[in-house]
């Protein structure tokens, strides 16, 4: 099915190229446009005098589109979900990098993993941010408590599995009810929080610091 999202954000830049295009003076400089792609901006360079330099930089950014494209439905495949602009691209594609590595107590690469160490690789990976290595610090050290109704891509849901205090597990939330997290059972996988298994024993949601 054709997504009329990806359709309007490609026509987008090609609206924005060819207004800049067509604004530019016919001096002897050399003119910028920046065209936004989630979540990097590229730089399109155009030469005003120059139909081949525009022409160049016009197939640059259908090539760009098409890699945008491609990457946005490998992720929702991937991941389940809808894609778009408004999401972190970034934070997304290393969520999905590691579905399947398998569960490790005390892992924390790509060999083996548990959950805190799962959420510790993402953030560091994608913020720079070093949370602390266990649930439960990364719960009363590293986050403020969140109510659920205003999650968001990228906070942290923790729960208390058989118990009524103590957080020992904790998932990264994507979209749409979706988190990812390292289960025993079956290794880094997406749950979905209204599964009854996770309502039965969800705690909080945190929002890191």
């Amino acid at each position: 099915m054709v997504n009329k999202a990806k359709i309007a954000h490609v026509v987008g830049c090609l609206i924005v190229l060819i207004i800049s295009y067509n604004s530019m003076s016919c001096g002897t400089h050399t003119s910028y446009s920046v065209i936004e792609r989630s979540p990097d901006i590229i730089p399109v360079k155009s030469d005003c005098q120059s139909p081949i330099g525009f022409a160049n930089a016009y197939t640059s950014l259908f090539h760009t589109a098409s890699v945008n494209y491609n990457l946005y439905n490998s992720l929702e495949s991937q991941l389940g979900c809808p894609i778009s602009r408004e999401d972190n691209i970034s934070l997304l594609h290393e969520v999905a990098s590691w579905l399947g590595v398998t569960y490790k107590y005390a892992g924390s690469d790509r060999n083996g993993t548990d959950c805190s160490g799962l959420v510790y690789n993402i953030y560091n990976n994608i913020y720079g941010i070093k949370l602390d290595r266990t649930s439960q610090g990364q719960y009363e050290h590293n986050c403020k408590k969140i109510s659920l109704n205003k999650i968001r891509q990228g906070d942290l849901v923790f729960f208390a599995i058989n118990s009524t205090h103590m957080i020992n597990h904790v998932g990264l939330y994507i979209k749409n009810g979706k988190f990812v997290h390292a289960s025993t059972q079956k290794g880094v996988i997406l749950s979905d929080l209204e599964e009854p298994y996770y309502k039965k024993y969800f705690y909080s949601v945190g929002r890191v610091k």
